[in-house]
């Protein structure tokens, strides 16, 4: 699986602890934006929730 820059991005901040209203805010996006994507990623990771697909993003190598 690849992810775009901005999936990335939001996946990384969400994983270094962040909010999704800061995330939203970093990014110059609403947070509705970002929790589009990020459902739109828990469907293609096949996660259950935010915290199970920075994990299997991880284990994929796609965050660092």
């Amino acid at each position: 699986m690849q992810l775009t820059a901005q999936q990335t991005e939001i996946l990384q901040k969400l994983a270094d602890g962040d909010r999704y209203a800061d995330v939203a805010l970093a990014i110059g996006k609403t947070e509705g934006t970002v929790k589009n994507v990020m459902h739109r990623m828990l469907q293609e990771l096949g996660a259950d929730n935010s915290r199970h697909a920075i994990a299997q993003a991880f284990r994929a190598g796609l965050l660092r």
